[in-house]
């Protein structure tokens, strides 16, 4: 049964972001697409504008750490466990090393979906549980991100310049597209980077799509796929390696837009946070104001229409990351296994790759397994 649409824009529209870099959060954080999305405490500790700032914030030394998981995994790190156990069943386990960077790269998805709370404005699911909202949003910050490049007179092809643009009007309307959720996990995974990583703006041209990878450049070409993280906000699921990746595991035609290292990633983060800084100056009715404004007659109309099509006109629905190649191929092992405790002692393992105490691994070995099959069967 489809919801009715009010036509209007909700009375709960939030304050901006509050005054700390997304990336400064904890890595493990709990996130769900509206209407169940937990309020962002990003942007906490943002530097004053047009300093270079100290810190984490600023530092290129080391990339952020993601903190030792408790003797209970948190929901928004679960979905990574249960890749990681697919990953073991299918007889291609992730290496350590691996482990660590996906690890900070699920971080910087859950954080993306934080910011971009109120969801993907194509998408039929987040549309219709927002009542259009999320689309009206996503027009809201293309709006104001157009108006601040005008003004700065930023290039309409300068990819690495426009980026932070998009993500810091993705962060305080709190909605968008696939461009939007990849802007945003670009910008700020590029703190989490270490000396020899970088960050890409992927597109996928044929499939109309763009998202976040996470790069080791000297790596040899054979290896990519394999050590290639892909982070894919706007999709459902965790960051996984680019050889599952549905979007990426064909790598013929993708094209890297832009790209950071440690360095220039800083420099983009500062750019995004002061225009954070900008937008939350005029207060959230501000904010209100222009989301109202992009609820015209005729966008109303269309959340009516919207509301008794079955995926609405034009919207996507919601796409998975995981390949589905390789989700059939792990289903149909999991199925093999003769004897069920195989299953759960593949399940252990992750859990103490994890960083999960002995005492607690096979309570936690069970949530995994319970996870994989869940995401196989969403899949």
């Amino acid at each position: 049964m489809h919801k009715n649409v009010t036509g209007g824009v909700s009375g709960n529209i939030p304050a901006l972001p509050s005054s700390s870099s997304p990336a400064e959060q904890p890595a493990q954080q709990t996130t769900t697409r509206p209407a169940a999305r937990t309020r962002s405490g990003a942007l906490e500790h943002l530097p004053p504008p047009g300093t270079r700032g100290t810190g984490s914030t600023g530092s290129t030394s080391a990339p952020a750490r993601v903190s030792a998981a408790p003797a209970r995994m948190t929901d928004a790190e679960l979905p990574l466990a249960a890749y990681l156990l697919m990953r073991a069943v299918d007889g291609r386990p992730v290496a350590a090393p691996e482990i660590a960077r996906l690890r900070l790269a699920n971080a910087s998805v859950n954080e993306t979906r934080q910011l971009l709370k109120h969801g993907r404005g194509n998408v039929d699911v987040d549309v219709r549980a927002t009542h259009n909202e999320s689309t009206w949003r996503m027009k809201a910050a293309r709006t104001f991100r157009q108006e601040r490049e005008q003004k700065a007179n930023v290039p309409w092809n300068a990819f690495e310049q426009r980026a932070p643009y998009s993500a810091a009007a993705a962060s305080v309307f709190g909605a968008g597209n696939c461009g939007e959720h990849t802007s945003t996990a670009t910008v700020y995974h590029s703190r989490r980077l270490a000396p020899n990583e970088e960050v890409h703006y992927v597109n996928a041209p044929a499939a109309g799509h763009t998202f976040s990878e996470a790069r080791i450049p000297s790596a040899p070409e054979a290896e990519q796929p394999e050590r290639t993280i892909v982070m894919d906000a706007w999709t459902k699921g965790p960051a996984v390696l680019a050889a599952d990746a549905h979007f990426a595991k064909r790598r013929s035609g993708l094209q890297s837009l832009l790209h950071y290292n440690a360095d220039t990633g800083r420099d983009a983060r500062i750019t995004a946070n002061d225009l954070v800084l900008e937008a939350r100056s005029a207060g959230p009715e501000e904010i209100a104001r222009r989301v109202q404004r992009e609820a015209t007659p005729t966008a109303r109309f269309a959340a009516f229409i919207d509301a008794v099509l079955p995926s609405g006109m034009g919207h996507w629905r919601e796409q998975h990351v995981i390949d589905g190649d390789f989700a059939r191929r792990v289903e149909g092992k999991f199925a093999a296994f003769e004897n069920p405790a195989q299953r759960l002692e593949l399940a252990a393992r992750v859990a103490e790759q994890l960083g999960v105490p002995a005492q607690h691994r096979m309570a936690e070995a069970q949530r995994i397994l319970e996870a994989a099959r869940a995401m196989l069967a969403d899949r």
